[in-house]
């Protein structure tokens, strides 16, 4: 089977740079509740069966549209997921979800950021990835359901090293 071949990704500059395993899962959830942010049932849920880091650590994150990635806004999970891999990115920890949405308080009002992870299953059988949303002063954490909806929103992935 013949290789894929890796596009240059220099075209797609770090977007933000996002602290791995600051604390546990259950502290992750506590905080996030205390600071005022929003979780979903569904993010709540597969919240608890996160790994997160040890040691501490940073990922550059990339943040891209399906534009960026040149595919329709209708792609699925599994298209973008594949773009993105030849272009370089790999997936982030699921993690990335609730560290981003602490560590980006002054998200814009109606940016949509998934986290392009692995899906995880949650308490109804179905796959989720986190999605970080502000609609006005409410600052979310979603689970989202693993194909999105032909959004307009980014991706957020890691260069592949």
């Amino acid at each position: 089977m013949p290789q894929m071949e890796v596009s240059d990704t220099t075209g797609f500059p770090t977007w933000k740079v996002i602290t791995l395993g600051t604390m546990s899962a259950s502290e992750l959830r506590q905080t996030l509740k205390d600071e005022g942010f929003s979780v979903s049932g569904f993010a709540e849920d597969i919240l608890t069966r996160i790994a997160v880091a040890s040691p501490t650590s940073t990922i550059e994150a990339i943040a891209v549209s399906t534009d960026d990635l040149e595919l329709e806004r209708k792609a699925t999970r599994e298209q973008i997921y594949a773009r993105a891999m030849e272009r370089g990115f790999d997936l982030v920890p699921a993690e990335v979800g609730p560290q981003l949405r602490l560590q980006y308080p002054d998200q814009p009002d109606g940016e949509r950021l998934f986290v392009g992870m692995e899906p995880m299953t949650a308490c109804d059988g179905n796959h989720y990835v986190f999605l970080v949303k502000r609609e006005g002063s409410s600052r979310w954490l979603f689970g989202y359901p693993w194909d999105p909806d032909g959004s307009e929103a980014r991706w957020v992935f890691i260069r592949r090293k």
